[in-house]
């Protein structure tokens, strides 16, 4: 049996989809995984965080008895995120690989390679040069 708009054998469809779901399916309990390890840690992380924070003299304070526990989650998941990302990439790069030209293999292969470094890079030029700003500005920003 084939598809009557491309002519292809309904198999290959179902192959393909079985693939992708399996790759989903990995990529979703690397993300489980790691944002489970990630709130064991987020006391950690949510130290380093603050640290510029805490460099000007801001204190922050928890208001609802579950706003800190949210904190730890939303930390947990963002964590989950960025540490799953590459795995996702890698994931969405062998997906569709078999389907690239020679030349755009070269471009693919650039990016990998580019693409850590220029996230490293960004991340920590985040960390460093916004944090003392965005406080103040929240805080003028609040008061007023």
């Amino acid at each position: 049996m084939t598809d009557t708009e491309t002519g292809a054998p309904l198999d290959e469809w179902t192959e393909h989809l079985e693939e992708l779901r399996k790759r989903i399916i990995r990529v979703l309990v690397v993300f489980l995984l790691v944002v489970a390890a990630a709130f064991v840690c987020s006391e950690r992380v949510a130290a380093f965080l603050m640290r510029p924070v805490a460099a000007l003299g801001i204190q922050l304070y928890a208001f609802a008895p579950t706003e800190r526990f949210m904190a730890h989650l939303h930390i947990s998941a963002a964590m989950g995120i960025v540490v799953t990302l590459p795995y996702f990439l890698l994931q969405t790069g062998l997906f569709v690989w078999p389907a690239l030209r020679g030349n755009e293999k070269r471009y693919a292969l650039a990016a990998l390679l580019a693409d850590p470094i220029l996230f490293l890079t960004g991340a920590g030029a985040v960390y460093q040069f916004f944090p003392p700003p965005i406080p103040l500005f929240l805080l003028a920003f609040g008061s007023g």
